[in-house]
């Protein structure tokens, strides 16, 4: 399974979620942004793992849940809590440059 580095996340709802806050996106670190219930998906069907690191401590993200208050599934990077969950302090995700392809044109 490849294993790919967390660079920035996305919050739900931003400051909505007061003390309950899940992430809704991944960044990972070769530019894609992966929704958390792809992610889900990926880590228990064993797809692809995601990773943070934080002061050369490397701390692979887990599915857990449902969560108590919304009861949905959501992602930890805490290796069973022998270190703090990292994932929430990530900055958010940089805009994503949206770039349109230019077809090659028509060869002489």
């Amino acid at each position: 399974m490849a294993e790919y580095r967390v660079v920035g996340v996305e919050i739900e709802g931003g400051s909505d979620r007061g003390g309950d806050p899940h992430v809704s996106f991944l960044c990972l670190e070769d530019g894609r942004r992966v929704p958390k219930l792809r992610a889900i998906s990926n880590l228990r069907y064993g797809v692809e793992g995601y990773y943070t690191e934080s002061a050369g401590v490397r701390a692979h993200l887990r599915a857990v849940g449902p969560c108590s208050r919304c009861g949905e599934p959501y992602l930890r990077a805490d290796e069973g809590a022998t270190v703090p969950d990292n994932l929430l302090n990530l900055p958010g995700c940089a805009q994503q440059k949206r770039t349109t392809a230019k077809r090659p044109g028509p060869r002489p």
